[in-house]
């Protein structure tokens, strides 16, 4: 199906590692849409940006998987993934301690803002007031997307047509290719789309961040034609 398609990805090259690279001279800075999946305590937070189409069309993508050092070997055995080796080649951050420092993800959205036009910042809002009012003071646009059948389900719709038709590139990065393999799309009697987990130890935040923003990309091109339950903050 269209999640699976997303794995089937070229080998990972070295161009795509959290950060797209600086404009080029004279040039303006493409514009972007950023989705965090926030962790509860162990797990893995999340940031995804999604670059403006270029003229064929396609989007850039830039992951940035964040995850407590003390419990990588954990993770990898409860996961049944690379986890280490993932972190050692710089695909994902460890952070010190048990909990993902929020320090790093302010940090990588700060580098990215240097290189691209951050346009906004969408998260679920439960558990992260904190964060959203430090991005806020940091100037970023913050905008709150339940992660609810009603909000999702229309991005989760786009999102399926955009890889359908082959619109994203993000280099073959590692942790997004496994959370997007981990994806099982299934949907309800009222055409409600969810994304579900095929084992209950897998991971799919890359994907959620994924469908968050390809549809809030959509709904910066045409904000009155999408039908979402967002509320812009700040």
């Amino acid at each position: 199906d269209a999640w699976d398609a997303m794995k089937e990805a070229p080998a990972a090259d070295e161009r795509n590692k959290m950060l797209p690279p600086p404009p080029p001279a004279g040039e303006k800075k493409k514009r972007a849409v950023v989705a965090l999946d926030l962790s509860a305590t162990m797990d893995y937070t999340f940031g995804l940006a999604m670059l403006e189409p270029d003229e064929a069309g396609m989007q850039d993508i830039y992951c940035a998987p964040f995850i407590p050092a003390d419990t990588l070997i954990d993770r990898m055995n409860r996961d049944r993934a690379p986890v280490k080796t993932w972190s050692d080649e710089g695909w994902l951050v460890a952070t010190p301690g048990n909990v993902v420092d929020q320090d790093a993800l302010k940090e990588w959205l700060v580098n990215l803002r240097d290189r691209v036009e951050v346009l906004e910042v969408s998260m679920d809002p439960h558990n992260a007031s904190k964060l959203q009012t430090e991005l806020m003071a940091l100037g970023f646009n913050v905008v709150a997307v339940t992660q609810t059948a009603p909000s999702m389900s229309p991005l989760i719709k786009e999102t399926e047509k955009a890889i359908h038709s082959k619109r994203f590139r993000h280099g073959g990065h590692p942790v997004l290719r496994w959370m997007m393999a981990n994806v099982a799309c299934t949907k309800d009697s009222k055409e409600n789309y969810f994304l579900n987990k095929q084992k209950s130890r897998d991971r799919i935040d890359g994907a959620v961040c994924l469908c968050m923003a390809r549809g809030r990309w959509e709904h910066q091109k045409a904000p009155r034609q999408m039908s979402l339950s967002v509320m812009v903050l700040g």
